[in-house]
């Protein structure tokens, strides 16, 4: 019988950007791929959900995480997870937005 690792649980209302892409890696790790496609969307609606000053809501958002995490997204669509967790890893280690802490 084949044991596979758990995929930790969250509490969406206290974890961060860090905490879902860290269960994705768990996920990916435990074979469900499904599970960290979905984990990784919540992470990079929480870039995209920040909070700005007000005027500057035109101005878009430029941030290289989102795109890495897409680059993820479809590493794993091509069954692709050693490169689906070396791009997690790269956004893990990248330097976060200002609004960083507003990422829940």
């Amino acid at each position: 019988m084949e044991h596979h690792q758990s995929v930790p649980a969250l509490n969406p209302e206290t974890a961060n950007v860090q905490d879902f892409i860290t269960a994705a890696q768990a996920a990916i790790e435990a074979g469900h791929n499904s599970d960290a496609i979905e984990l990784i969307d919540v992470a990079q609606t929480r870039i995209l959900s920040r909070s700005v000053v007000i005027g500057t809501t035109h101005v878009p958002l430029d941030d290289p995480r989102i795109q890495t995490l897409t680059q993820a997204k479809q590493a794993l669509l091509k069954h692709d997870r050693t490169q689906a967790l070396r791009l997690l890893d790269t956004v893990l280690n990248a330097q976060p937005s200002s609004s960083e802490g507003n990422e829940r």
